[in-house]
């Protein structure tokens, strides 16, 4: 490892031991067995997804890799009236709340223009810009003010119906306006969650974060069991009136490579230019030493899932 590494590095190891000392995760955790193979799985889907769409579409611009954890362990509970903001091309957070996924492709791509090629499809610009109300979930903004204008306005609105609804909103933070929001929301008491996805060559979102009057915490981005427990305390407290949180994950961007499929076992390490500390990686690793773990789920979940994508891609395309 050179010098120019081991201080990020340092800093996920260091959010990892916060994380969980404020989840109480001392050993294993106590989510149930169906619940940690759900995440499991939720994070095994988004990362399918975002290597499908990737390798349909090598030039497009797509969300970074290995923020599975984040989208799977704060969205996997959220109910149908909570309102969820994604950041722009990331629909994996959508996706894990249930968003189908014929719209999210229908959202993702548009056909060419032109009568030569009448069924070609190809990457929009800004393919998370869309809005699926069913589920409340709300397109990103064309600039992050707005964004996080648009998340206060409705999580004022939540706050007004009293109905122990939230707003959810995931953003790379660090911009005055991010500060501005959370002065906002920690000074009205509104119910929000603030999901800060830190890339940690960065500095963190949360440093001029503090003293706002209400949690920040830093959670390793990598641990999915992490990210559930320390998000769903969070969102219980902010139904019940306890007024916003902020989290801020603290994870690796995996390289951008072709993708290569999740069919194929990985193994932890270097040899594919993955970081040990991989999400999808660290959650099998912690299944197997609940017991829970098997090559065969894995294979059930990939080739099931995969099925569900050709034939949404398909219906997408007419």
């Amino acid at each position: 490892m050179t010098a120019k590494t081991k201080e990020p590095r340092a800093k996920i190891e260091s959010a990892a031991v916060a994380s969980r000392a404020l989840a109480g995760n001392n050993g294993f955790s106590l989510i149930s067995n169906e619940k940690l193979l759900s995440i499991y799985a939720a994070m095994l889907k988004c990362r399918m997804l975002e290597e499908r769409a990737r390798l349909l579409f090598p030039r497009s611009k797509a969300a970074p890799m290995g923020r599975e954890a984040a989208a799977a362990g704060v969205t996997i509970d959220l109910l149908p009236e909570d309102a969820l903001i994604v950041t722009e091309r990331d629909l994996k957070p959508a996706f894990v709340k249930g968003v189908p996924l014929e719209a999210i492709f229908r959202h993702f791509f548009e056909r060419a223009a032109g009568p030569s090629a009448p069924s070609r499809l190809k990457p929009r610009s800004a393919p998370a810009h869309f809005t699926h109300e069913p589920l409340n979930v709300v397109a990103p903004s064309a600039t992050i003010a707005a964004q996080l204008r648009m998340a206060t306005d409705l999580a004022k609105a939540q706050k007004a119906r009293n109905k122990g609804r939230i707003t959810v909103i995931f953003s790379d933070g660090g911009s005055g306006a991010w500060l501005k929001a959370l002065k906002l929301a920690g000074k009205e008491s509104l119910p929000m969650l603030f999901v800060c996805q830190n890339n940690p060559f960065a500095e963190p979102a949360s440093q001029e974060s503090q003293n706002l009057g209400f949690p920040s915490i830093p959670v390793d981005a990598n641990d999915a069991v992490a990210v559930y427990r320390v998000a769903s305390e969070s969102i219980s407290l902010i139904r019940q009136g306890r007024g916003p949180t902020l989290i801020e994950c603290q994870t690796y961007r995996l390289p951008d490579r072709s993708p290569k499929g999740l069919s194929r076992p990985r193994k932890t390490g270097s040899s594919e230019g993955e970081p040990a500390g991989e999400p999808i990686l660290s959650m099998e690793s912690y299944l197997t030493r609940k017991g829970l773990f098997s090559t065969e789920f894995r294979r059930q979940v990939v080739a099931g899932f995969g099925k569900e994508l050709d034939s949404a891609l398909a219906k997408a395309s007419r």
